[in-house]
């Protein structure tokens, strides 16, 4: 699995912005922060939380220099139709061959995406890695606290907040 400090690894991968499909490769990450999160599958009942919440903080996140990307192993189609319903203005990227998912290490036992974060620099390093369990949703606030947190460049005690 990949871990803290290694760099992004190359992968292509298409993806689909506002009904438009493209192929996303990891040059899309390079100068600027990307928030990258994975998710077991669109149409579920935890996911649509976690994608409005990432949409309703994009704007703060892009004003800090950062970019959201969502990930599953569901087809560009799914995508496209979870995305108009949930007004979602972020590049949802399909792994349905599930080697994003292998090549990080988050493919769950019944081949589809576990509940993972990362926070990508724009050097491409990986600055954070969370994996959580299927059942519990993440916290898009906690995300954001953390991303201040290495912004600061400090020491940052626990429950630091930028001032």
């Amino acid at each position: 699995m990949i871990t803290q400090g290694d760099f992004f690894p190359e992968f292509k991968i298409q993806g689909t912005l506002n009904d438009k499909e493209r192929e996303y490769t990891r040059d899309d990450f390079k100068g600027k922060w990307t928030f990258l999160f994975f998710y077991p599958e669109d149409f579920s009942f935890i996911c649509p939380t976690e994608a409005r919440a990432f949409e309703s903080e994009r704007n703060s996140l892009e004003e800090k220099g950062g970019q959201v990307f969502g990930v599953s192993v569901d087809d560009i189609a799914s995508h496209n139709a979870w995305a108009k319903e949930l007004n979602l203005n972020y590049p949802l990227l399909s792994d349905t061959d599930f080697n994003l998912s292998k090549k990080l290490g988050v493919l769950d036992d019944d081949n589809r995406s576990k509940r993972a974060t990362f926070i990508i620099s724009p050097d491409l390093k990986v600055e954070f890695l969370m994996v959580t369990s299927r059942n519990i949703g993440r916290s898009v606030n906690e995300t954001i606290r953390i991303f201040d947190a290495i912004q600061s460049g400090r020491m940052c005690p626990v429950d630091f907040k930028v001032n």
